[in-house]
């Protein structure tokens, strides 16, 4: 029996090295799906630090402000001017950017974006964006695509993608965006938060974004870099959207989260937001508001 031990002691090393999470495709929302997220004013953020193999998170005291169902729009729906654009040969799906924030430089207005996906086997991907200046839509196909995942994601992948879109603005100018995601799965164990308890994939994100503006009224044009955001991001089996993601930047080495927001079902105590009142979430603001170079947010 002695001899047998090491035997099953490297058995038992070689299953729990084999335990971690894997997430692919199937994982991710397709068109039609409709999904239930709660939104919080804070997370304990001091969680974030916990990463590697087998980590426990406990989310458990999130307590939703509000919540609103997020919808994944099939192509047929899109309307014009969007559907000149996208279609089924190039797009799974379109759904509502919450995150966006509105841009407001001297005669140009930006309002509402809505994101464009393309997603496959192999990766999941924006390729367009919807956006309405000065209460236009604009559809923007991207020049270089913004590649949000490589399939299958598993503990301790790492991928980079640098991303571009801009296209002119008839009578105004120019409006266009470059940037650079870099992907980490960092961590994977057990996440719990009110909607219950999961083995997870955490995946972070580090995108940095610069905006560029062109006025022809004005002859005047300028960039404006925004602060580095990490997004932390925890996946779960079949469930569509991460069981939770977190949204912020550091500043001063203390990371302030702008955004939390997590799997859940349906609270009637809780305040619902239609997808109306959820398209717009507040303003950027700027300054100098005239400038040759650079502008500040």
């Amino acid at each position: 029996m002695k001899n047998f031990l090491p035997f099953f002691f490297l058995l038992f090393v070689f299953n729990k090295s084999f335990s971690q999470i894997k997430v692919n495709a199937l994982d991710f929302a397709d068109a039609g799906d409709t999904v239930r997220v709660s939104i919080a004013l804070s997370a304990n953020t001091n969680l974030l630090a916990t990463n590697g193999a087998n980590a426990t998170w406990d989310f458990s005291d999130l307590n939703p402000s509000a919540q609103r169902i997020e919808n994944f729009d099939a192509p047929n729906t899109f309307q014009s001017p969007f559907n000149f654009l996208f279609n089924n040969m190039n797009t799974t799906f379109g759904k509502i950017n919450a995150n966006f924030s509105n841009i407001n430089l001297m005669v140009i207005s930006l309002e509402k974006a809505y994101d464009f996906i393309k997603k496959t086997s192999e990766h999941y991907h924006q390729i367009g964006i919807g956006l309405t200046i000065n209460g236009n839509a604009i559809p923007m196909m991207y020049t270089y695509k913004d590649v949000v995942h490589l399939f299958p994601v598993k503990y301790e992948d790492e991928d980079s993608c640098d991303f571009q879109f801009g296209a002119g603005l008839p009578s105004l100018g120019y409006y266009g965006q470059t940037g650079k995601r870099v992907n980490f799965a960092d961590a994977w164990g057990t996440i719990t938060t009110p909607y219950g308890t999961f083995e997870a994939l955490r995946i972070v994100s580090k995108v940095d974004i610069t905006d560029t503006i062109y006025i022809e009224q004005f002859s005047f044009g300028t960039k404006f870099t925004r602060p580095t955001s990490y997004q932390y991001k925890w996946f779960a089996k079949t469930e569509k959207l991460p069981i939770l993601e977190v949204i912020g930047s550091y500043q001063g080495g203390n990371f302030i989260a702008t955004s939390v927001i997590y799997r859940d079902i349906y609270r009637p105590e809780v305040n619902q937001i239609s997808t109306k009142e959820n398209e717009i979430l507040g303003d950027v603001k700027m300054y100098p508001n005239q400038t040759k170079d650079f502008i500040h947010i």
